[in-house]
């Protein structure tokens, strides 16, 4: 959709609305829009994006009839647009907002062009695509085709679209050099570009792609003023900033997030000891399961939503951490331990090749990203063998991932959470010729700590009596 002939327009709009044509009249009340409400529109829009494209026209009347839009109305009507865009339908899809004049009086009319999508678009009700002059709910079956269909597109994922007044120069060498493999002595741009760091831009310009900025600047906030982590520790179980121990912002490009993070809660990590009979310690958190959740979280939210960044809060009774972002291909929950979804790929991809240094207790890991879909199994088995509880993944508003990480339980004191005896009924004298086998499914040293994780089988052998 380049130029618009506006006669031809108008001779459309007369003709009524079509797969490609969608008509909305528009109402205000006092500065804002009231009509149409922001997810219809959000809707219609990803609608269109999920089909082969198409036109929406806002400003006429439902007998086909323009109503002239003052120039201040306008404005307040292209924002409602851009808004709609930006913070309801994800991806955002690329839409261009035209002011069409009204040949037969004064005022205009908004003109949405939306081109077909590089990806499936999720709007505020679900997914959407065209059908003859309307919008329809798309089955799941239909999202998985037309995601299958459209993955094969480098623009399906955010972090590989260039960013606009962002140059090659815009990248440090020193932070992209880590991630080249190259035998080659090649150009600096040439190898960029093989890292997929920089690409063409339609001015023909080198510009860097959003990967690129988050792993190889010194601080993607610059153009991506969310990508930073906020790190508390408070010493109770709730927010509180009275009972507030330690508080970081975590900035600096995507690896560093992961160390830095890391290394918080480890600093922050409370540790029990009991003695059995040498000394064994009992860590709140289990480091490899946090060091997952901490990764998982740095490499599959959504660097497009805007006024959220990754949380961190460590408390006494659990560990959260929220990643902006709902999950892809019509995921839920309760396929993350089984199924693998990557928002990021060109981020996955990199990481693969980005050595994770000196960061202590997860598991002898070398890179960030060792792509065996392993991360969730790990998260919620480590979780389960320190504490005897599962961590908990939870999806809030379909815009944010909650990851709940139980704490262990410290132990009591002398080691002994439970004695085990069987007595006869009558007499309550302890059975002689009686054995207790204690099976743990992991960790030997929670064979006195943890009794919630035991299975306990009872062997009766009858005396004499």
């Amino acid at each position: 959709m380049t130029s618009v002939n506006h006669k031809k327009l108008w001779r459309q709009i007369i003709s009524g609305e079509d797969s490609e044509l969608e008509l909305k009249s528009v109402r205000f009340r006092g500065d804002r829009v009231s009509a149409p409400r922001r997810d219809s529109l959000a809707d219609e829009i990803a609608a269109f994006a999920n089909a082969s494209g198409g036109r929406l026209i806002l400003g006429v009347t439902d007998d086909r009839q323009p109503q002239p839009l003052t120039s201040s109305k306008l404005d307040v009507l292209v924002r409602y647009v851009r808004e709609i865009c930006t913070e309801s339908i994800k991806p955002v899809p690329n839409v261009k907002v035209l002011r069409i004049p009204i040949e037969s009086s004064e005022g205009d009319v908004v003109l949405v062009e939306i081109p077909e999508g590089a990806t499936v678009h999720r709007s505020p009700s679900g997914y959407f695509d065209r059908l003859l002059d309307s919008k329809r709910a798309m089955e799941i079956d239909d999202v998985n085709r037309l995601s299958r269909i459209r993955g094969q597109s480098d623009m399906n994922s955010f972090d590989s679209q260039i960013v606009r007044n962002a140059g090659i120069n815009t990248l440090q060498r020193d932070l992209w050099r880590r991630y080249a493999v190259s035998r080659e002595l090649d150009s600096d741009d040439v190898e960029l570009r093989k890292l997929r760091f920089v690409k063409h831009g339609p001015d023909g310009h080198l510009r860097a792609t959003a990967a690129g900025l988050l792993l190889a600047t010194n601080d993607p906030r610059e153009w991506f003023p969310n990508a930073w982590i906020q790190a508390v520790c408070y010493s109770g179980d709730q927010l509180n900033a009275d009972h507030q121990i330690d508080a970081r912002n975590i900035t600096g490009p995507l690896d560093d997030h992961i160390r830095k993070a890391v290394r918080f809660v480890k600093s922050n990590l409370r540790v029990a000891a009991y003695k059995d009979p040498a000394r064994a310690d009992v860590p709140q958190f289990s480091m490899r399961a946090v060091f997952e959740a901490v990764v998982n979280a740095v490499v599959h939210r959504d660097y497009a939503v805007r006024g959220s960044r990754i949380r961190l809060f460590m408390f006494r009774n659990k560990l959260e951490l929220y990643s902006p972002g709902g999950l892809c291909n019509s995921m839920t929950v309760d396929d993350l331990r089984t199924s693998q979804f990557t928002r990021n790929e060109l981020l996955v991809s990199r990481l693969h090749q980005c050595r994770v240094g000196d960061l202590q207790d997860v598991g002898g890991r070398r890179y960030f990203v060792e792509a065996r879909g392993e991360g969730v199994r790990l998260i919620q088995d480590r979780t389960f063998a320190l504490s005897g509880q599962r961590a908990n993944f939870e999806l809030i508003g379909q815009r944010e991932l909650r990851v709940r990480l139980p704490a262990a339980q410290p132990p009591v004191a002398g080691g002994i959470v439970a004695r085990i005896s069987v007595k006869y009924e009558d007499t309550q004298a302890p059975h002689p010729n009686v054995h207790v086998l204690i099976l743990y499914p992991d960790k030997t040293y929670m064979k006195r700590t943890r009794m919630r994780t035991v299975m306990l089988i009872l062997f009766y052998i009858p005396g004499s009596r």
